[in-house]
Parts: C-alpha cells; structure tokens; sequence
C-alpha cells in the first residue's frame, strides 16, 4: 500500500498506528506490538523524490522509476497476511507528524513551524491549497509581531514552560477558505 500523508513535504514522521496500536519501527521492520514483527514492512517517506522511491515498491509491484510522488509525504506498507495479527482486515493507517515547512519572515528560512501567524502567512501565500496572496498584499510586519507574541514563553503553574501559542491539525481543502483561516 501507498498511503498519502500530505500533498507536500513534511518535516518528519513523530510516530505511526494501526488503528489504536502505536507502532515501534527498526528500520523497515515493525518490532512492536509483537503481532506484527516479521508481518510488515514499512518506509516512510518526508519527501518524495525520484531518488528515494522504495526498492521493494519497484521490485514487488507495477511501480515504476516514473512514479514519483513529488515533494509528498507518504507511507509504503507491505503487510504478510495472518489473521491472528489482522483478525479485522487491513489495519487504519494514521500517523502523527511535524507536518509542513513554512516560510518564517523573522530569519527568511523555510522550516518546519508550528507558529499560527507563519501558518496563516504561509496558507494566504500558498497558491495550490491557500488563497494565493502575493509578498505585496501581506503585511509582514504585523505577522512577525503576531509571531514572536505566540512564541512568547508561558511558565505552567504545575512546572516547565510552553509556547503562548501554537497551531497543530491539519488543513481540510474540503473547507471553504474562510474555515480554514478561522480553524488556524
């Protein structure tokens, strides 16, 4: 299986579940849960690039060095059939992952971010999934500020500190641009 995780980069896979069961993975293999050590092979791909198409994916099937996924972000999994390990079929496959590069304007470096006012920057400039804004039509400015207040430090009244604030989820294309932006 080719799972699509995200239509583009993403910073790196945090961890990887088949329905409920958070997966342990060495290398290719999955160690744990024990159900499923020597049942699954697993790649997971940040970025697709002609270099990085998995050997076993072009071996074992019809995929081809032309098929490229492009700057996405996806899974290849081959599962061995055992009914004791999927007593319930093919497992959901989810993952958690620090997700999107971002242009953030205070260094002019693209990275990983998990800072609202560069995420609704980037999604108002984003001319494939965002509202295609031009530099010109964005305020910088105003969205740098906005930017060091959420990365202001908060210290926790139980102990240890955390970001004023910060934005994780995902981007529902199926939602209307105005939805988007309030959900970010």
């Amino acid at each position: 299986m080719v799972i699509l995780i995200a239509p583009h980069e993403i910073q790196n896979f945090e961890a990887v579940y088949f329905n409920d069961d958070e997966l342990t993975i060495a290398g290719t293999n999955v160690t744990s849960p024990a159900r499923y050590s020597n049942k699954v092979y697993i790649e997971l791909i940040g970025k697709g690039t002609s270099s990085n198409i998995p050997t076993h994916l072009v071996s074992n099937t019809s995929w081809t060095s032309s098929h490229v996924l492009t700057d996405q972000a996806y899974i290849y999994l081959r599962l061995e059939f055992d009914a004791e390990a999927f007593p319930q079929g093919i497992p959901n496959v989810t993952a958690e992952m620090s997700g999107r590069k971002v242009l953030d304007t205070r260094s002019d470096t693209t990275i990983y971010s998990n800072n609202p006012a560069m995420i609704i920057r980037d999604y108002l400039t984003d001319s494939v999934y965002g509202l295609g804004a031009t530099a010109d039509e964005i305020d910088d400015t105003t969205f740098e500020a906005a930017a060091n207040d959420c990365d202001d430090t908060i210290v926790l009244s139980g102990g240890g500190s955390e970001k004023r604030y910060t934005c994780n989820g995902i981007v529902d294309t199926a939602n209307t641009p105005r939805a988007n932006l309030e959900n970010l």
